[in-house]
């Protein structure tokens, strides 16, 4: 695949934020959240054969949230260029390594948002043609229902994340 379509390198900039602040080494603990934590809910949710509702409702909720996430890549992108012409914000302070790793951030979580997105247009499109008196159609099977809770609540911590940022970034940019 051309290099133009990469994504890769989306996926290890997210990871390099993963990092302990003293130590720089991957914290384990921020992995566990991340990842382990929508494996739990999947696991629990096949377990329980949830299934979820309102697929078409959820695809235009997903699509609207990552729209609006992507503008905020655009302004963090325009902040970081903003203070980067900054005298009083050298390209090393703390603030000019939190505004990247918040991009690094927020484009993962845009990436995690458009694959949701692929997966809710998926599990719609695969779905064969219920039987009469079946199964509501608008229900995903057991199958699809934990792959989205899944792959949902890790985008909503993604997003937690990013707004953990906001807030940090925030807070340095009043006390300076």
């Amino acid at each position: 695949m051309s290099n133009k379509f990469a994504i890769l390198g989306i996926i290890t900039d997210q990871a390099d934020t993963l990092v302990d602040a003293h130590s720089h080494r991957p914290k384990k603990s921020d992995y566990a959240v991340l990842y382990g934590l929508p494996l739990a809910v999947g696991g629990v949710s096949l377990s329980l054969r949830w299934t979820i509702g309102g697929i078409s409702e959820l695809l235009s909720g997903m699509a609207i949230f990552t729209g609006l996430l992507f503008g905020l890549v655009v302004w963090v992108f325009q902040l970081r260029i903003q203070a980067a012409n900054d005298p009083r914000v050298p390209g090393t302070s703390s603030l000019a390594v939190l505004l990247d790793e918040l991009f690094k951030n927020v484009l993962y979580a845009v990436l995690v948002g458009i694959l949701t997105v692929a997966v809710i247009i998926c599990e719609t499109s695969l779905q064969p043609e219920p039987a009469l008196g079946s199964q509501n159609p608008a229900h995903a099977n057991i199958w699809w229902s934990a792959g989205l809770l899944f792959i949902i609540s890790h985008f909503l911590l993604a997003f937690a994340m990013c707004l953990k940022r906001v807030r940090s970034a925030y807070q340095q940019l009043t006390t300076e």
